[in-house]
């Protein structure tokens, strides 16, 4: 089991993740990356074998605001979607 690190569309790191329900895997999945990102990646993908379990959607800049933060695409947990 690993959690993908991705940038523009290709994996750039990963993180192995320990065995368990799928659900644990995404949560171990999204610590590792806030873990792990600082800016580097723009999204993660949590595999368990040959199947996707998860997969954050794409940063896209927000244009409509000046914040600097909103405008790199800042994710929290609370906009992270499960990929099906």
């Amino acid at each position: 089991m690993r959690c993908y690190f991705m940038r523009n569309g290709h994996i750039e790191g990963y993180a192995p993740l320990r065995d368990g329900p799928d659900e644990a895997l995404i949560e171990q999945g999204i610590s590792e990356f806030f873990k792990a990102n600082r800016g580097r990646f723009d999204g993660f993908e949590v595999w368990r074998r040959e199947r996707c379990l998860y997969g954050s959607p794409p940063k896209v800049p927000d244009i409509s605001s000046s914040s600097p933060a909103s405008a790199a695409g800042d994710s929290s947990p609370d906009t992270l979607l499960p990929r099906h």
